[in-house]
């Protein structure tokens, strides 16, 4: 028998429809006003000072002013501060103030055409207006800038390039083939293995969820560049909030055992987001038990399952494995990570139907994976791109 095979693909069947806010961009707060008298005091003034007391950042006499503010780059910075901004524009001049929100950013350089700031520190989060007052003028671009969370210790950036391979003489079609997806996240607390199950040496027969909000930088495509010369482009693609490939990876573009760097991000050059070394994929390897190789399947007994495989090169494992009848009705469907330390046995309690019998067939897709981490610039948090090579059979199911 020759069998066709439904890949469980995570970014297309879970991901996509887990992750918060995909394809919408920034979680947008309203800015504060830096216009209109909205404090305490009493004061109706023309003046351009800014008031002491803790309501007025910015007094209402220039709101048509005659500063203009032509491009904010980068437009996006962590709330802790400390980035270097420059602001084109003007007429600009020494006296010159920059505030991003109500916050008031250090001057680095004033020219008539350019301003370079130090971002403040600041408790907001979202974009802000950026406003630039002289001793006699001033200037805003509404929405200017986006203050990202701190992300320091958190996962900023999830993906995965892929590679699956078929086992045995048994498909069609049998071609082998990659996938690649990755999108940049609000900082959060997720490992690229937690989209199959919620902790290592574990099994779920449950979706995963995945709580995070995408970021939207404007970029249109990655780039990614491996140590042996090719190239793969990911297009942005906005409904799913991601990053994905437009057509299948082929063997020329996925190369195990190898480095990949992040080159660009076309349309968000200002963030500086090129990372060497941004994605190792994993060696090959092969599922020792069950045996998936072979010109004809092999038997599979529900009792304790034990996997096995060769080498422990990787961060995890991951095993997706499911049961159909002959009417290709999944009857089981159960994921599970475990430590890349050679085997890991599955539980039969996992499995809810009864008697497999001889009238089930058993898939499998056993996957390595290869974290590969790095610091985004922008927020300070982490990048976590998982390199996975997948090895997909296919069992009779057995008493």
């Amino acid at each position: 028998m020759v069998w066709s095979h439904r890949i469980f693909i995570i970014v297309g069947s879970w991901l996509a429809l887990n992750l918060a806010g995909c394809g919408m961009g920034l979680v947008m707060y309203d800015p504060p006003s830096v216009y209109g008298d909205d404090d305490d005091d009493d004061d109706d003034d023309d003046d351009t000072q800014i008031d002491t007391d803790t309501g007025l950042q910015i007094d209402t006499s220039l709101q048509a002013g005659n500063i203009s503010i032509d491009s904010v780059e980068p437009s996006f910075g962590s709330n802790v501060g400390g980035d270097t901004v420059v602001i084109t524009g003007g007429p600009f001049d020494e006296s010159a103030s920059v505030y991003l929100g109500s916050d008031k950013a250090d001057i680095d350089m004033v020219l008539v055409d350019e301003i370079t700031i130090t971002t403040p520190s600041s408790t907001e989060t979202g974009t802000v207006d950026v406003t630039v007052v002289t001793s006699d003028d001033s200037g805003v671009m509404s929405n200017g800038f986006s203050f990202l969370s701190d992300g320091t210790g958190l996962t900023g950036l999830l993906g995965e390039f892929s590679w699956y391979r078929y086992a045995g003489g048994y498909w069609s079609p049998d071609v082998d083939y990659g996938e690649a997806w990755l999108t940049f996240l609000d900082p959060t607390t997720i490992e690229p293995w937690e989209i199959y199950g919620t902790a290592l040496d574990t099994c779920s027969t449950s979706t995963p969820s995945i709580d995070a909000n995408v970021l939207d930088f404007g970029g249109t495509e990655v780039v990614l560049s491996s140590s042996s010369g090719s190239d793969v482009t990911l297009p942005w693609i906005a409904a799913n909030g991601m990053y994905i490939n437009a057509s299948n990876l082929t063997s020329s573009e996925y190369s195990t055992d190898t480095s990949y760097d992040l080159s660009s991000v076309t349309g968000a050059e200002s963030l500086n987001l090129a990372t060497p070394g941004f994605l190792q994929t994993p060696s090959v390897f092969n599922l020792v038990q069950p045996v998936i190789d072979g010109n004809t399947p092999n038997n599979i007994k529900k009792d304790n399952i034990n996997l096995q495989w060769d080498g422990t090169a990787g961060d995890a494992m991951v095993f997706i494995m499911y049961t159909e009848d002959s009417n290709n009705n999944i009857q089981d469907f159960i994921t599970c990570v475990a430590e890349d330390d050679g085997s890991f046995l599955v539980d039969s309690s996992y499995w809810s139907t009864g008697d497999w019998g001889a009238t089930l067939t058993f898939f499998i897709q056993a996957g390595r994976m290869v974290v590969q981490s790095a610091t985004l610039p922008y927020n300070g948090s982490e990048t976590k791109m998982a390199g996975v090579y997948w090895n997909i059979g296919a069992l009779y199911t057995t008493n």
